[in-house]
């Protein structure tokens, strides 16, 4: 009996548990996506920060005709505009916005 209330208290801690990719990011402002963006950036690994950075600079990119426009948008190449991104990515997990990078046009 001792290990059935042990087992059902564990599933309980894990199922209230949330896991970093299951944050959903809150785009109505550039400081909010930003403040997402970084939260999550703190527990990936290198590579999928890596990752989740190049898929933040695609979705970004996809709002333009020309990759000359995209550039002519941001004040420094490279830089991710978190008001533009964040409209994108507004209630949307980690996992969705990978997802959403993935897609030929994200518009």
């Amino acid at each position: 009996m001792k290990n059935i209330i042990i087992a059902v208290f564990l599933t309980g801690l894990v199922a209230c548990s949330s896991t970093p990719t299951a944050m959903v990011f809150d785009g109505s402002s550039a400081e909010s996506t930003q403040r997402g963006v970084i939260s999550i950036m703190r527990t990936l690994n290198s590579h999928d920060k890596q990752e989740f950075v190049m898929a933040l600079m695609k979705i970004q990119h996809a709002e333009f005709d020309s990759p000359l426009a995209a550039m002519k948008h941001s004040d420094q190449a490279g830089q991710i505009d978190f008001a533009l991104v964040g409209k994108k990515i507004d209630g949307l997990t980690l996992e969705q916005v990978l997802k959403l990078a993935q897609k030929p046009s994200n518009r």
